[in-house]
C-alpha cells in the first residue's frame, strides 16, 4: 500500500485532474497527500525576454499568484475528499526539485498529468523526465483520465520478469475492490523465423503450444505469490505484447495500466523504446510505471 503520494501540478487543468486522482487514491489507500508546484526558473527568463519592460518584482508576483492558486487547490480536494494535503510551492529547476521533494515526504508514488506543461508532457516529448525516470526509484502514475471514479479495471500486462510482481502488487495497491487482468501475450522463440523456414505446421503448433503451457505455469507462480484475491484475471494471449495490452485495454474499458519499468542496465532499454515506453505513449487510460 502507498503511504505517501506527491502530486506534481503546474496549475493547468490537465494537471488539476492528475492532483484530484492522486488525492482519490489517496483517500482509499489513507496515504498522505503532498502537492508541489516548481516555478521553473528557465521559464521565468524566458517570461522576462519577452516582456518589453518587466516589472521588478515579477518574481513576487508570479509567486504569490501561484501560491494563491496552489491553496485555493488544496482547499477544494480537502473539500471534495477529506483529503487534507501539504502544499509546496518552490522555485528552481524542476526535475531537481520534484526529486528533492519525494525524498522530502518520503514519497512512494510520483502522480503528474499527460497533457498541458506538466511532467509527464517531457516525458513524453523530452528528455528532462526521462532522466527523472532514470534516477527515481519510485512509481510514477501518468494521469490522462478524469478522476471521477476510483479506479475498477487495471490491466497488468507481465513479463515474468523481477518487475511483474511489484506491478501486480502496486495494482492491488491502487485497486483494492477493482477487477485486476494480468495479462501475458507470448511469442514462441525464433517463431516468425522458423515459420519462414518452412517448419511443418503441426511442429510449429507444437513448439507454439509448448511455449503457452510454460507461460501458464509462470502465470500460476507469479499470482500465488501476490495476495490472494478473487479480483484477478489471468490472460495468455499468443501474439505481440504491445498489440494486445493495447487492444485489451480499450476491449476491457480499463481504467488503468500499470506496466514495470524495470531497474539497473533495465532502464537503458526503457530509455530506448521498450513496452513500457510505448505503453505510455500509445495508451488512452492512465499508466502508472511501477518499479
Amino acid at each position: 500500500m502507498f503511504t505517501s503520494i506527491l502530486a506534481t501540478t503546474d496549475l493547468s487543468g490537465h494537471a488539476r485532474e492528475a492532483v484530484l486522482r492522486a488525492a482519490r487514491i489517496a483517500r482509499d489507500t489513507g496515504a498522505a497527500l503532498h502537492i508541489v508546484h516548481v516555478l521553473h526558473a528557465a521559464a521565468l527568463d524566458k517570461v522576462r525576454h519577452h516582456l518589453a519592460d518587466p516589472p521588478a518584482d515579477l518574481h513576487t508576483r508570479l509567486e504569490n499568484a501561484a501560491g494563491f492558486a496552489l491553496e485555493e487547490l488544496g482547499q477544494a480536494v480537502a473539500h471534495d475528499y477529506g483529503v487534507t494535503p501539504t502544499l509546496r510551492c518552490v522555485h528552481g529547476e524542476l526535475m531537481r526539485e520534484i526529486g528533492r521533494a519525494g525524498n522530502e515526504v518520503f514519497a512512494d508514488l510520483l502522480v503528474a498529468g499527460a497533457r498541458g506543461t506538466s511532467v509527464a508532457r517531457h516525458l513524453l516529448l523530452g528528455s528532462t523526465a526521462e532522466r527523472l525516470l532514470a534516477q527515481t526509484t519510485r512509481p510514477m502514475l501518468v494521469v490522462r483520465g478524469p478522476a471521477e471514479v476510483s479506479y475498477r479495471r487495471v490491466l497488468v500486462p507481465v513479463d515474468f520478469s523481477e518487475s511483474s510482481l511489484p506491478a501486480l502488487l502496486h495494482a492491488q495497491g491502487l485497486a483494492p475492490a477493482g477487477r485486476i487482468y494480468a495479462l501475458h501475450a507470448y511469442e514462441a522463440p525464433f517463431e516468425g523465423k522458423l515459420r519462414l523456414a518452412g517448419l511443418d505446421d503441426r511442429e510449429l503448433r507444437t513448439y507454439v503450444q509448448r511455449t503457452a503451457k510454460e507461460a501458464e505455469h509462470a502465470m500460476a507462480s507469479l499470482v500465488a505469490l501476490a495476495p490472494p484475491t478473487p479480483h484477478i484475471q489471468t490472460m495468455l494471449l499468443h501474439g505481440h505484447p504491445l498489440a494486445h495490452t493495447l487492444d485489451q485495454q480499450e476491449e476491457l474499458a480499463c481504467q488503468l495500466v500499470v506496466v514495470g519499468k524495470g531497474s539497473g542496465s533495465r532502464v537503458e532499454d526503457f530509455l530506448l523504446g521498450s513496452l513500457s515506453r510505448r505503453v505510455l505513449a500509445q495508451c488512452t487510460a492512465d499508466v502508472l510505471m511501477s518499479v
